[in-house]
């Protein structure tokens, strides 16, 4: 077989090599993105409506920052920010790696799991949350 008698396998049509590639594509970029961005400090603009409403830091507080932190590199500062992160990450390229290599074994766990996993990482997120409040690392709501 010669270089041009080769064809590139199908995956059928664009729609069907987006939902198989996108999402791998998708974190590929966001951390191609976040990697040339500074870790910065919390001195932006406050976008988050929660803590814009009652002053203290949601769930979620953090996440941005140690996302840009992990594609550093810097894990230590990635789980000061938000432990809650580091395992989104994890998630993120464990499940779109498996989705881009075995798509229907991915689609078939994750239609009876799904639900499943969304309720463990609200509750991790909210564990994560509660604790930091408690060890004083974050601002109270309302405080």
């Amino acid at each position: 077989m010669t270089v041009a008698t080769w064809k590139m396998p199908s995956v059928g049509s664009p729609l069907a090599a987006a939902k198989q590639f996108g999402p791998a594509i998708g974190v590929a970029c966001g951390c191609a993105a976040a990697a040339v961005l500074p870790i910065g400090d919390d001195d932006g603009t406050v976008l988050c409506p929660f803590r814009l409403a009652t002053g203290g830091w949601c769930p979620g507080c953090g996440a941005t920052r140690a996302f840009r932190a992990m594609t550093h590199l810097d894990l230590g500062r990635a789980f000061t920010l938000n432990p809650w992160a580091i395992l989104v990450l994890a998630q993120a390229i464990v499940f779109t790696s498996w989705l881009a290599t075995a798509p229907e074994s991915f689609r078939a766990w994750w239609d009876r799991f799904d639900m499943r996993v969304l309720s463990v990482n609200v509750t991790i997120a909210l564990s994560f949350w509660v604790i930091r409040m408690a060890l004083d690392q974050i601002p109270l709501p309302f405080a």
